[in-house]
């Protein structure tokens, strides 16, 4: 990545030249930035989905671990669970019905550790084209861990697909 900045402030500040030519330079470094990154990403997403069933039972296990003393937590006694067939057994299959009352609750009385243990950075509220808007928490977890992984091999389909 540092050699890729380089490159663009060099290009862009050091050569100067017209507007144009600096938008044109910054977007083909931009790109070439997102495909390297989003290339590293797609490695690491291809590794991971080899033991794909470990990675996602020690997520279950680490949100479940991270969750214990949240209402909901409570509720299904999280800490008591350390099986995947136990997990089945104490947490019913739930639609957004089932979260409702929470999420309304997290997001108009700003109340913590309902859902989550972790902070909550964002709600995507849908449109309620079905009736009633939702309210979708994102919280710190799924942004650190997911969500940049998402975007640079979305980028990087794009990139390669349309660029």
């Amino acid at each position: 990545m540092f050699h890729e900045t380089i490159y663009i402030y060099f290009n862009i500040h050091i050569l100067g030249g017209s507007n144009m030519a600096k938008n044109i330079l910054f977007r083909q470094a931009l790109q070439t930035i997102l495909v390297k990154k989003g290339t590293r990403t797609k490695k690491a997403l291809l590794k991971h989905t080899k033991n794909a069933m470990d990675i996602n039972k020690n997520l279950l296990f680490t949100l479940l671990e991270n969750n214990k003393n949240t209402e909901y937590g409570q509720k299904y006694n999280f800490k008591d669970i350390h099986t995947i067939e136990e997990y089945k057994k104490n947490v019913p299959l739930t639609d957004y019905e089932d979260y409702k009352e929470y999420t309304k609750r997290m997001y108009f009385n700003k109340e913590t550790n309902i859902l989550t243990s972790d902070t909550v950075l964002h709600y995507n509220l849908s449109s309620a084209t079905t009736g009633e808007m939702k309210y979708i928490p994102f919280h710190r977890f799924f942004f650190q861990k997911k969500y940049n992984q998402c975007i640079f091999i979305h980028n990087n389909y794009i990139t390669r697909t349309y660029g």
